[in-house]
């Protein structure tokens, strides 16, 4: 399994941008979040350029409170009750045989922002292999 890095992650001017090493799917990023109500938990992506093996996202900038363990059955039922159900459907109308998901859900990749739940780390989206269908 190849490492993937951050290589910076900054606020810019009205948006925050990041730039890693390795390419994000932005098309399949922003067709999940223009569909359905994902954009109420999803910071948007306004551009997306991959250069000499860079990929730099400009993407809205949230203002909220970090997330810890006082936060974490908040969190629990909207990645079982909320994200999964979500994501399960989405990729299900697109794909017999992946599953788009984010790779790195932990605390820290979220945010409480306004009464809102907001999952960050855009760039750990990507279409993932599921487990063979039984029959």
């Amino acid at each position: 399994m190849s490492t993937v890095n951050t290589l910076s992650n900054y606020l810019g001017i009205n948006c925050w941008v990041k730039q890693v090493d390795f390419p994000f799917d932005h098309e399949s990023y922003q067709e999940f979040y223009k569909s359905g109500r994902h954009s109420s938990f999803l910071p948007e992506l306004y551009d997306y350029t991959w250069k000499d093996g860079i990929a730099t996202m400009h993407m809205e900038h949230i203002k909220g409170e970090k997330i810890d363990r006082r936060w974490d059955d908040i969190v629990l039922r909207f990645v079982a009750y909320r994200l999964i159900p979500e994501i399960i459907e989405w990729s299900a109308l697109r794909s017999e045989t992946h599953v788009y998901s984010h790779n790195d859900l932990k605390l820290n990749n979220f945010l409480m922002a306004s009464g809102r739940l907001v999952l960050l780390d855009i760039d750990s989206w990507a279409w993932s292999k599921t487990f063979p269908k039984y029959t």
